[in-house]
C-alpha cells in the first residue's frame, strides 16, 4: 500500500518555500508555524515534533492537518515513525497524511458520484490511519490531537454514534473548546453523514453557548449554517435560508461571544473562525458584517470552509476585495 518513495534531501525544502501564486493557507503561510515549517524543510522530525508539542492541542491539530496536505511528505513521516517508534505524535501525523491521501482518492463528490474503486481506496487509507491512531493513543493516552483525528475517522469509517461520542469525550476532556475536533464532530452529526439536522444544530449551538467568552467555538454556529446552505445546493433555496432574520441574529450573537469578544486572541484558529463568519455573513447578504471578519483575517484565506463555495483561493480573494472596497476597504 505504501509508496516506496522517500523524501530526498532538499525536496521538502523546495515544497515549503512558498509561492507568489495566491492559494489557500498552507503550513508555510501561517506565521505561527514558521519554525515548524523550517524543521520540516530541514527534514528534522525531532525539531518538528518539539514545535508541534509546544503548540496548544487545537493549534497542533490544525498544523498537523496542514502537514497532511503536503504532497509526498508521507515518506518523511514513515521514516519518522521508523526512527521514533514510540512517538504518538509521529504516528498521528502520518495518519493525518494517510487520511488526506484517502480523500484525494475519494474526492469531495457526493457519495452517488463516487465509484466503488474510489470508495475502496479511500477506506483502505482510512483503515491504515485508524491503526496508526490506535497505536498513538495506546502509546500516549493524553495526546489530544490523536483523539481529535479519531473523531474524523469515526465519520469517515462510519462507526456508531456511541463510539464517535466516546472519542469526542476523550478529546474534550484533554482539550476543551477544540475547534478542529468540534468541527469534525459537527460534520459527523450532519444528515449527510450519521446524524440529523436537529442533532447538528443542537451540537453547534450548545457547544458555542457553553464555551468561554472569546473562544473559537462560536464559529460552529457559522459552520452549521454554511452546511445548511450547502445542503440546500446554494442558489435560491440557500439564499432564502441564509437571509432569514433568525439565522442572521444567531450569527451575530455567536460572533459577539467568540471572535469579536474582547477576550478573543489572534492566532491560526481565529483566522479559520473569522473565515467561517465572513463566509456566512457573505451568504446572508450582510456584507458590512462580512467585512469586519475579512478585515480581521487580512490576506489569509483558509480552505475550510471556503472550499464549499470556491475551488480556488482567487475566488475568495475577489469577493474579499469587492466587499472591502464597497465597505471602506483596509485591514484592521
Amino acid at each position: 500500500m505504501r509508496a516506496p518513495w522517500r523524501v530526498q534531501r532538499g525536496i521538502a525544502v523546495t515544497r515549503l518555500t512558498g509561492s507568489t501564486t495566491l492559494g489557500f493557507d498552507s503550513i508555510d503561510t501561517v506565521p505561527e508555524f514558521a519554525r515548524l515549517t523550517a524543521a520540516l524543510g530541514g527534514e528534522d522530525w525531532g525539531a518538528a515534533e518539539a514545535e508541534l508539542r509546544a503548540l496548544p492541542p487545537d493549534e497542533a491539530a490544525y498544523a498537523m492537518s496542514l502537514i497532511g496536505e503536503i504532497d509526498g511528505i508521507e515518506g518523511f513521516l514513515e521514516e519518522a515513525v521508523r526512527v521514533a517508534p514510540r512517538s504518538a505524535c509521529a504516528r498521528a501525523t502520518l495518519a493525518v497524511r494517510d487520511i488526506a491521501i484517502g480523500w484525494q482518492i475519494r474526492t469531495g463528490a457526493r457519495a452517488d458520484n463516487v465509484s466503488r474503486e474510489q470508495f475502496e481506496g479511500f477506506r483502505a487509507w482510512l483503515v491504515a490511519a485508524e491503526r496508526l491512531l490506535i497505536d498513538a493513543c495506546a502509546l500516549e493516552e493524553a495526546f489530544a490531537p490523536a483523539w481529535g483525528v479519531r473523531v474524523l475517522t469515526a465519520r469517515a469509517l462510519e462507526v456508531g454514534p456511541s463510539e464517535a461520542w466516546r472519542r469526542f469525550d476523550r478529546l474534550r476532556a484533554l482539550s476543551p473548546d477544540d475547534l478542529p475536533a468540534q468541527t469534525h464532530m459537527l460534520e459527523y452529526l450532519l444528515p449527510k453523514w450519521a446524524g440529523s439536522d436537529e442533532q447538528a444544530r443542537s451540537f453547534a449551538h450548545d457547544t458555542a453557548a457553553a464555551a468561554p467568552p472569546g473562544s473559537h467555538s462560536g464559529a460552529l454556529v457559522a459552520v452549521y449554517h454554511v452546511e445548511r446552505w450547502l445542503e440546500l445546493d446554494g442558489d435560491e433555496p440557500g439564499r432564502q435560508y441564509m437571509t432569514q432574520p433568525q439565522v442572521i441574529e444567531e450569527l451575530r450573537d455567536a460572533a459577539a461571544r467568540s471572535v469579536l469578544h474582547e477576550d478573543s486572541r489572534p492566532g491560526p484558529l481565529s483566522v479559520q473562525a473569522h473565515s467561517a463568519f465572513a463566509m456566512a455573513f457573505w451568504l446572508a447578504r450582510r456584507e458590512e458584517e462580512a467585512a469586519v471578519h475579512f478585515r480581521a483575517i487580512g490576506d489569509r484565506i483558509t480552505e475550510f470552509p471556503w472550499s464549499f463555495a470556491f475551488d480556488e483561493a482567487s475566488g475568495v480573494a475577489a469577493v474579499r476585495t469587492r466587499i472591502l472596497a464597497e465597505q471602506g476597504g483596509g485591514h484592521e
